[in-house]
């Protein structure tokens, strides 16, 4: 989560799917939510897609995202170009997931933020809402504490709550709403990290255009819409060192010494049976609770194996699935004199592939990780369906509204800035649309 101004787009890696029109489709028909496939929410995704300047065009791949691609190719995977929000930018900063030094990827800070300044909007900076205020049923403004412990105190009939999945349902709950959705429903896109050596090939992981690539090989595990993406993360030493499994220490500063010839690819999993909720404890700290699914430790396992396939099929000589439990795959020239140079269907790798499935993810075992929370607000036709209305308004305040992934009533299924910003938008026109049926001059 982004904790900065500009929020997730900050930070984020800069890549910027469409909402599949199957999940369109699901929240239409499942959720009773029609909006989602109507012209208007495309119109909507249209207009944030040119305002943050999406395009696949002058896309570069950096060696790990190139061995995705033509791995790929190589086991006939379906695979793609990322859209980045980068507009015409020749944009090849590895390190922008901590803030794009030179302004070049489209995030918020720099294009809607902008726009709302441009046209008279005020700020302010480290800040934290302590309440939302309303009276008889309608939002009355904001109570809210500076840093620096100013009160700060914002009269205001419409209030929109955009602090994200982890914050937004706190800051409902602190505000009197008692929908049960508020914290429920907390979808993270588990993600399970799948490592690869090179010794004869000069990686660099952390130079270039970061995530530029996408296989969608078991998008759909069971046929169902449920499995995972496979894309590649921004790797500079810190995420690095994280994700490289403790073994022993001579192991593990064997494998930091060889992190220009290493690769990573992540496991991104739409979480289909996990069960998750935020709260805010007695002392006021922000928890979560999560438990991993059955369903969703299948996508986890079988992305894992085609990850390592697509590590082999590029030449990799160790390939580690990163699963607590489960020895490091390394193939030495016997290995590959035996199979007659095809790695992947080695009699190693064959039996590496079922220690996969057979030792499993274990959740409270194996290291996994989120950079995407939806959905603890979730958008329904009914206050026992969602927290909010199909138009984001909150069951229980009017002139209350969320627009933030909150509203997501299921996981998206891909990197979800571009839906995020999509519902906002969209929720922007409905507040301007009852703003004028009430007779506002805005």
């Amino acid at each position: 989560a982004g904790n900065t101004f500009g929020g997730g787009s900050f930070i984020n890696w800069a890549c910027s799917l469409r909402l599949p029109h199957d999940v369109r489709e699901e929240w239409a028909r499942k959720f009773k939510l029609p909006y989602f496939v109507s012209k208007q929410f495309t119109e909507s995704i249209e207009a944030v897609c040119q305002r943050n300047g999406v395009t696949e065009k002058g896309i570069v791949h950096n060696v790990p995202n190139q061995i995705l691609m033509d791995s790929a190719k190589k086991l006939g995977y379906p695979h793609a170009v990322l859209p980045q929000n980068v507009g015409q930018n020749d944009h090849k900063c590895g390190f922008c997931s901590m803030g794009c030094p030179h302004g070049e990827k489209q995030g918020t800070h720099v294009t809607w933020l902008k726009d709302a300044a441009d046209h008279g909007a005020h700020f302010i900076h480290q800040c934290k809402v302590d309440k939302v205020t309303h009276k008889n049923g309608q939002a009355t403004g904001v109570v809210a504490t500076t840093n620096s412990g100013v009160k700060v105190i914002v009269q205001a009939r419409t209030v929109v709550a955009s602090a994200g999945s982890l914050n937004t349902p706190l800051l409902l709950t602190r505000s009197g709403l008692k929908n049960w959705h508020i914290g429920r429903n907390l979808r993270l896109h588990p993600v399970l990290t799948v490592q690869a050596y090179f010794p004869d090939r000069e990686v660099k992981p952390y130079y270039g255009p970061i995530m530029t690539a996408i296989s969608t090989v078991v998008e759909s595990r069971s046929g169902t819409g449920y499995g995972a993406k496979l894309e590649v993360p921004t790797l500079h030493p810190g995420l690095f060192g994280v994700f490289t499994p403790f073994r022993n220490a001579l192991d593990y500063k064997r494998t930091l010494l060889q992190y220009n010839h290493r690769a990573m690819f992540i496991v991104l999993t739409r979480d289909e049976d996990s069960v998750s909720r935020v709260y805010e404890d007695a002392e006021g700290l922000l928890r979560v609770e999560f438990s991993l699914g059955g369903n969703d430790r299948k996508s986890l396992e079988e992305g894992a194996v085609a990850s390592v396939k697509m590590f082999l099929a590029a030449g990799a000589r160790e390939v580690d699935a990163h699963i607590f439990g489960l020895e490091v795959l390394r193939l030495d020239d016997k290995d590959l004199e035996e199979c007659g140079g095809d790695a992947v269907n080695c009699k190693k790798a064959q039996e590496y592939y079922r220690r996969i499935r057979e030792v499993g993810v274990i959740g409270q075992r194996t290291k996994l990780g989120s950079a995407h929370q939806m959905g603890t607000a979730r958008m329904g036709v009914t206050p026992s369906a969602g927290a909010v209305d199909p138009e984001g308004q909150t069951w229980e305040v009017k002139g209350l509204y969320v627009a933030d992934a909150s509203l997501f009533p299921t996981a998206s299924g891909v990197n979800p800035m571009i839906t995020t910003l999509s519902m906002s938008h969209s929720v922007a026109q409905f507040i301007k649309r009852n703003l004028a049926k009430a007779g506002s001059k805005l």
